[in-house]
Order: C-alpha cells, then sequence, then structure tokens
C-alpha cells in the first residue's frame, strides 16, 4: 500500500511531471522508493509496428551494455511483465518504467498487479501515446 502519491518525472533535457493514475500506474507490488537516475532504454521498437512484436526486456541479452544504477525503460511487447521485471533487476536497474506498446488499443497505461512476487525497486507502468514519455530515451 502507498503511504502517499506516486511521482514520476522527467527533469532533463524538458521538465515535466507525469499524472499519476493516468498516465502511469505503479506496479502492484512494488516497493517505495525514491530513485533519480538517467534512463537507460532496453531493445525499444519505435515506432511501434502494427500488432504487437515487441521482445523489449523479453532476454537478458536486451541488457547488454546496460549501465546498473539506471532506470530500465522497457516496452510491453510479448513476454510477461514479470520477465521484463526480473530481467532488469538482474542487470541493476534501479528503477524500471515499462511503458504500452502503442499500437491501437495497447497506448493507455492502466493498473496492474503482478501478484506476489516481489522486485524490489519501485516499478511504474507508464501511457505509451503520450509523446513526452518516449522524450525520456
Amino acid at each position: 500500500m502507498e503511504n502517499s502519491p506516486p511521482v514520476l518525472q522527467q527533469v532533463s533535457p524538458t521538465p515535466k511531471t507525469y499524472a499519476s493514475n493516468d498516465e502511469f500506474f505503479t506496479f502492484q507490488p512494488s516497493p517505495a522508493g525514491d530513485v533519480t537516475a538517467p534512463v537507460q532504454a532496453v531493445d525499444l521498437t519505435l515506432p511501434p509496428t502494427p500488432t504487437p512484436t515487441s521482445t523489449s526486456g523479453c532476454e537478458m541479452s536486451d541488457f547488454n551494455g546496460f549501465v546498473a544504477g539506471r532506470i530500465a525503460l522497457i516496452q510491453r511487447g510479448t513476454c510477461p511483465f514479470a520477465t521484463k521485471v526480473r530481467n532488469a533487476g538482474f542487470a541493476g536497474a534501479s528503477g524500471r518504467i515499462i511503458f504500452n506498446e502503442g499500437q491501437p488499443g495497447r497506448t493507455d497505461a492502466f493498473p496492474l498487479d503482478i501478484g506476489e512476487w516481489r522486485a524490489g525497486i519501485p516499478m511504474v507502468f507508464a501511457d505509451g501515446s503520450t509523446p513526452s514519455v518516449r522524450t525520456v530515451i
């Protein structure tokens, strides 16, 4: 249970605060935390293909070159959220932002629960249709 409203902010190059429960939702369960770190894209498919095909974060090899301590920016796609979350943790991510893939019907963020499995670091699911979400890449 969150003790205060979640905050997701882009601090540079153009500061922006994203709207909780509109542009992003915290994963359930997601531990509390305050993470400020560079965001690093993980094997994204942009623009998205007409059908879901993104494998972003599905394989550990997607994290080759990932700098431990950064926030992993991962695209929704063809494997379970839990796989993406787990692989980002193994890669040393300090936080995770998974954004919806981008095709019609797969743009808006929504609340989701990946069960009792605990990821250990803060993680959010973000809207994939908001251009500013992609500016953090």
